[in-house]
């Protein structure tokens, strides 16, 4: 008998449970370790990860291999190393064999007061009236905003991102290995993921679906075990602060609002022939980028018919 499947809501609470309503196409690709390599995170200081590297492997598709007796010299850092305050990864797995209300009361437990605080510290209210992700491809960072009701988000936590597959540019295609670019929400979120705990981006959206081309895939997650084919991922620890987060929205009946950007500076981009096949597409997201920096309010997005967006700025 087929599995039945449910709205994000109704799912996300079957799944809390332990439950495997369909919500997810799991991938047989990187998934968890099936024993922990320790049942508790480290102290909230954790060391970061000492392989991780936080630039994009490119700005555009890769170039062909150069010959094998050639000399190749080094490139320089496209952007600055992350500022002291990013929460960088760690090397904590999480137990994959928990169950999803077992991996909830975990995070819970062990990142609940930590997460609590940085809300206090902000002055905003948990859980979050308004809470928004930023995504930024090229310096792979991951941004929280939260907020109270008609008032000015803050930013309470970056985290750098340990995975993402791709190159700098909307996705359009399934398995091009993209990560999308645009204005999205999370869909649902999954204690059961193959990677740990999950927030699906509900990739295709409207704007996708009529540029992208006949098979735009999906399954596009931001979650745990820092492996990626298209998703934002982050290692376990983090990504139990940052579902925290999101769940505690969630379950306060609130959104989650999600913006993935190519980069932080999108006029450096513009100034970059090599890429110009994306200039008119990142032309048309800058001014939501522009305008929550100016007014940390979340702007009006409108996707016309032929898909672009329009973007109207808060004020």
């Amino acid at each position: 008998m087929p599995k039945l499947r449910f709205p994000g809501e109704l799912c996300a609470l079957l799944l809390t449970i332990g439950a495997q309503p369909g919500c997810e196409a799991p991938s047989a690709t990187s998934r968890g370790p099936s024993v922990a390599q320790t049942t508790e995170p480290p102290a909230t200081s954790a060391a970061p990860r000492s392989d991780f590297d936080p630039g994009f492997a490119w700005r555009g598709p890769p170039a062909p291999a150069p010959p094998a007796d050639s000399v190749v010299a080094p490139t320089a850092p496209r952007r600055p190393a992350h500022g002291p305050d990013v929460r960088l990864p760690t090397d904590w797995h999480a137990d994959y064999a928990w169950k999803g209300n077992e991996r909830l009361a975990h995070a819970q437990r062990s990142k609940g007061d930590e997460m609590k605080k940085l809300f206090a510290d902000a002055g905003v209210s948990y859980p979050p009236h308004d809470l928004l992700f930023r995504v930024f491809k090229e310096e792979r960072e991951l941004e929280v905003w939260v907020g109270d009701a008609n008032a000015p988000m803050k930013r309470i936590a970056t985290y750098g991102v340990c995975a993402a597959s791709g190159h700098l540019g909307p996705k359009r295609a399934e398995n091009d290995l993209q990560v999308p670019e645009g204005y999205y929400k999370v869909g649902y979120y999954y204690p059961m993921s193959s990677y740990y705990l999950s927030a699906q981006v509900d990739y295709p959206n409207a704007s996708d679906k009529v540029r992208g081309g006949p098979a735009l895939g999906g399954d596009i997650l931001i979650h745990g075990n820092c492996a990626s084919i298209g998703c934002i991922s982050m290692t376990d620890e983090r990504m139990e602060e940052i579902y925290l987060v999101g769940w505690a929205a969630f379950m306060n009946g609130r959104p989650t609002n999600i913006h993935i950007f190519p980069s932080r500076d999108i006029d450096a981009l513009l100034g970059d022939a090599s890429l110009s096949a994306n200039h008119d597409f990142w032309r048309e997201i800058e001014p939501g980028l522009t305008s929550f920096d100016e007014t940390h309010r979340l702007p009006t997005v409108r996707i016309e018919r032929d898909g672009r967006y329009v973007i109207v700025p808060a004020t």
